[in-house]
């Protein structure tokens, strides 16, 4: 067998990957996790797996995917053509292609066909024989009683699933399941004899009782006829009155809910609504600020800097003037200082405002609780109140036009200079701003506060209005969902069962309802009496054909007795003639094996080992010229030694358990402990093994770049770029 190509699609890290083979020796090299001994595992599992959605296969799922894997082997096992095999584990498929067009799509046919091709090997024998892993070459006991059964085959010419050490341990299982109990004392478990004498006894026994309550079965089972018929009836009666009634609690219950789901409905409609609305208010209000430019990003610090440098502009002007007016003749202006304080006019107000406050809470109290006496002195006390606040203003204002005196000032000293600097620096501060002069900037200022504020006011809104922890999509979703709730509820009542169910009324459903009460009653009291009756039945289960059976069973108890005395006999002979056949069988199979592995074991020792010893259970010890009082059990060797050893057992079980097949051996970088000159002898016997048999060695070094057919893969990623 010679598998020519492998293509996987979601087999663990592999997905998409697509890998030509050659006859021969393939060294298919490529870093640590870059998938090798995923794709060993593929090609088992390709060849030998059964396609099924068991758990087991879970494990070997591509991350991140919803579906199982699916792999294709193509291989050739003469030279009519390739065979080409596919199974999809996600929805357990197989199917086998053959050179001459044929498609197989049953496992059964498929499982032949592979058999031809493998040796009909199982997964555990092929693990243990043709698969060799780094640190995995002496495990051998995953497949023991596989590759003893299929040794006895070999030696003995045995066919399909006849093998010995099943064939001894179901004979001593029979034996002893006969025997016990009869030559021992087994009182929780007898075998076949001890039941046989013991039921010689039982039988007669049991005659006599049978007789005496047959009758009384037989009144018992016609009454019970009787009432199962009746509960029948009472089953389709009251079935369709709960149903009904059913029906009208549903619509009871929905029509609430309904009006719930409206109201939730419309009042998440409204919040949307509002915060849409903040939200298109947040958005012009960004659009007029983006508008203004620099000014909407100006600090306090740089307007009050930007006043300051104003006024300095605005008093040198005036001081320019005053001066060109003093040049002509003109004499100064004075200039007016006030001494009168402000509070005054604070109080003033405070008062006017309670005055208000009053005059509106007479009105409420009038109003609301219609009493005229405290809505008269409310509205008269507010009148108090507003009265004092203005006749305070009007003194405070006549106090201070009179207080107000007016000093001449002179004005400071002018410096042109100064002033030219002031309105260079003014005018360049406005234009870096954007703005024309002061006015401008005023006027953009103003905009860009009243802007942010409009937009600060518009995040307060829609921070009141979003639900903690919610957005605004999850808000719509919610209102989606409750609409969603609300159709879905009003189409249930609109349906014709619970339009009926609902024009019931309360006489009707009082009515109902009673009917299920005296139907139940009926049922639960005839249920009572048959389960009575069943109970009866059921302490003595006798009926005319046990009265028969037991005395015809009685009269063939010897003859059956007898019979199973003999048949111990002739299992008891059976079993000594098939243990004594066996161990000279499983002999035989020895001599075989260990020279064999021997002969492997030289080539890869360079001649230091060249006698290997194989018992029964596959145990292994080599002879050495150094070590004259016995045999070297393998764990007394080193460790490359032992998988030397073992590698040699291996290659001796393939040629033993697959003469003719030639199934390909894979070889997961299992030379990793050996030292340069033996690992360099067992690529050299990879080499000549690959004459006859196709041989996969997965590695990661560069030491067999030119040992055979070289494929290289990469990550994984680049594993399925070329896929």
């Amino acid at each position: 067998m010679i598998i020519s190509r492998i293509n996987v699609s979601q087999f663990g890290c592999l997905d998409r990957l697509d890998l030509a083979l050659a006859p021969g020796l393939n060294v298919i090299k490529g870093p640590n996790e870059a998938g090798k001994s995923t794709l060993h595992q593929a090609l088992l599992v390709g060849l030998l797996v059964r396609p099924t959605q068991k758990k087991a296969n879970e494990d070997y799922r591509t991350w991140g995917t919803d579906r199982l894997f699916r792999l294709q082997v193509e291989y050739e096992i003469d030279e009519k053509g390739p065979w080409v095999l596919t199974k999809d584990f996600e929805t357990s498929t197989m199917e086998l292609k053959g050179p001459n067009g044929q498609s197989i799509t049953a496992w059964e046919d498929i499982q032949e066909a592979l058999n031809n091709a493998t040796g009909g090997a199982s997964l555990k024998v092929f693990q243990s024989t043709v698969c060799m892993a780094q640190d995995e070459l002496a495990n051998v006991s995953g497949g023991r009683k596989e590759i003893a059964r299929s040794l006895e085959e070999i030696v003995t010419g045995g066919e399909e699933d006849i093998h010995t050490p099943v064939a001894i341990a179901q004979l001593e299982k029979s034996i002893q399941a006969y025997v016990r109990g009869y030559t021992s004392p087994a009182p929780k478990n007898p075998g076949r004899l001890a039941l046989l004498i013991e039921q010689q006894g039982q039988y007669q026994a049991m005659a006599n009782e049978y007789r005496q309550t047959v009758a009384r079965q037989d009144e018992a089972q016609e009454r019970i006829i009787e009432i199962n018929t009746r509960l029948d009836q009472l089953e389709g009666e009251l079935a369709s009155r709960l149903k009904v009634r059913e029906l009208a609690d549903q619509a009871t219950e929905l029509k609430p809910q309904l009006e719930v789901g409206k109201e939730r409905e419309e009042g998440l409609e409204s919040t949307l609504q509002r915060i849409a609305n903040a939200e298109r208010e947040i958005a012009e209000a960004g659009k007029l600020l983006i508008s203004l430019g620099p000014v909407a990003k100006t600090t306090e610090a740089e307007v009050q800097e930007l006043t300051r440098l104003n006024e300095r502009v605005i008093l040198g002007d005036k001081q320019k003037a005053e001066v060109e007016k003093a040049r002509a003749g003109v004499p100064p202006p004075a200039l007016a200082k006030s001494h009168v304080s402000n509070w005054p006019l604070v109080l003033a107000g405070l008062l006017i405002l309670l005055g208000l406050a009053g005059i509106g809470a007479g009105v409420a109290l009038g109003l609301l609780i219609r009493n005229p006496v405290l809505a008269i002195t409310g509205i008269g006390l507010g009148l108090c109140f507003a009265g004092a606040g203005l006749v305070w203003v009007t003194i405070h204002l006549v106090a201070g036009r009179s207080n107000r005196a007016t000093v001449p000032v002179p004005l400071p000293a002018f410096d042109e200079a100064q002033l030219e600097r002031a309105a260079r620096e003014l005018s360049e501060k406005l234009a870096a701003l954007d703005c024309s002069d002061w006015a401008d900037f005023e006027r953009k200022r103003s905009e860009a506060q009243v802007a942010s504020a409009s937009q600060e006011s518009a995040r307060a809104r829609l921070d009141g209005l979003l639900p903690p922890g919610k957005t605004k999509d999850q808000l719509e979703a919610d209102r989606k969902a409750v609409s969603r709730q609300r159709r879905d509820l009003q189409e249930k009542l609109e349906s014709p069962e619970l339009l009926r169910a609902g024009a019931l009324g309360p006489i009707g459903y009082q009515a109902l309802s009673g009917e299920i009460v005296r139907l139940t009653k009926e049922q639960e009291d005839l249920e009572t009496e048959a389960a009575i009756l069943k109970a009866r039945l059921a302490e003595t289960k006798i009926s005319r054909e046990d009265l028969l059976r037991t005395e015809e069973q009685l009269a063939a108890v010897d003859v059956e007795l007898e019979r199973a005395k003999e048949r111990v006999e002739v299992y008891e002979l059976t079993l000594n003639a098939l243990k004594d056949a066996r161990e000279k069988t499983l002999l035989r199979a020895q001599d075989r094996l260990g020279p064999q592995a021997a002969a492997y074991l030289k080539i890869l020792s360079a001649g230091r080992y060249t006698d290997v010893r194989v018992d029964s259970e596959l145990n292994v010890s080599v002879i050495s010229p150094l070590k004259a009082d016995g045999p070297v059990e393998s764990w007394q060797l080193s460790k490359g030694t032992q998988d030397q050893l073992y590698f040699a057992l291996r290659l001796a079980l393939i040629d033993l358990l697959f003469p003719d097949t030639n199934p390909p051996v894979f070889l997961d970088d299992p030379f990793v402990k050996f030292d340069p000159q033996r690992q360099h002898a067992a690529i050299g016997l990879c080499q000549e093994i690959a004459k006859r048999r196709q041989v996969l060695l997965f590695t990661c070094c560069d030491d067999y770049d030119t040992a055979g057919h070289l494929i290289e893969i990469g990550n994984i990623s680049e594993a399925a770029g070329r896929s």
